[in-house]
């Protein structure tokens, strides 16, 4: 890398940094421009060049985020024998790395405030959306070829833990950590086991 482009990311890391800070502190919504052009010590139209607007500078906030979990959830999987457990400490992992992480107030903001308004927003959380999608169905085609899930459509039990996971996201939203993490596992559970009785006793 030649100095001008170290000197650029170095930039660009800086302005991530001080804006994730005012982010978290005032909300995705209540955070003008001019405010991240102060806070990080760049103009608008610095911010503009590395980030192209607001919403792509939250957006690569959300991505680097997204690289921290991927990178942990890697390191941790391995802890979880089976797929079922895989399906819990996902969840709990998750709901950790997202609860506590400082924006994530601002994320619900953001994606209330852009997603189906924003043609590039839509087109960036699409994006990410169909990778996700992607891991779910892998996920659960490697289950059935272990044998421990039944032999039901991989697309269909992904779209179906995309489904549950952005409902109770929202429900949580107004929880705190403990009732989250109990919601989340519970949800689990009835996927895993069911709501029907047993029709053979």
């Amino acid at each position: 890398m030649n100095k001008k482009r170290a000197q650029a990311e170095e930039t660009k890391q800086h302005i991530l940094s001080a804006a994730k800070e005012l982010f978290a502190r005032k909300g995705y919504t209540a955070t003008s421009l001019e405010e991240l052009a102060a806070a990080t010590g760049s103009s608008k139209a610095n911010i503009y060049y590395h980030f192209k607007s607001k919403e792509g500078l939250f957006l690569q906030l959300m991505d680097e985020h997204d690289c921290e979990w991927k990178a942990h959830w890697a390191k941790q999987k391995s802890r979880y024998r089976t797929y079922a457990e895989q399906m819990y400490g996902m969840t709990e992992e998750g709901i950790k790395a997202g609860f506590h992480h400082p924006l994530h107030k601002a994320a619900g903001e953001f994606l209330g405030e852009t997603k189906g308004k924003n043609s590039y927003v839509t087109e960036q959380i699409n994006k990410k959306t169909e990778e996700n999608r992607a891991y779910y169905r892998d996920f659960f085609q490697k289950g059935i070829d272990s044998g421990e899930f039944k032999n039901l459509a991989p697309h269909q039990m992904a779209l179906t833990m995309e489904s549950l996971f952005r409902g109770l996201s929202e429900i949580a939203l107004n929880m705190d950590y403990e009732e989250a993490q109990k919601l989340f596992r519970d949800s689990i559970a009835i996927i895993l086991h069911g709501i029907a009785a047993d029709s053979s006793s």
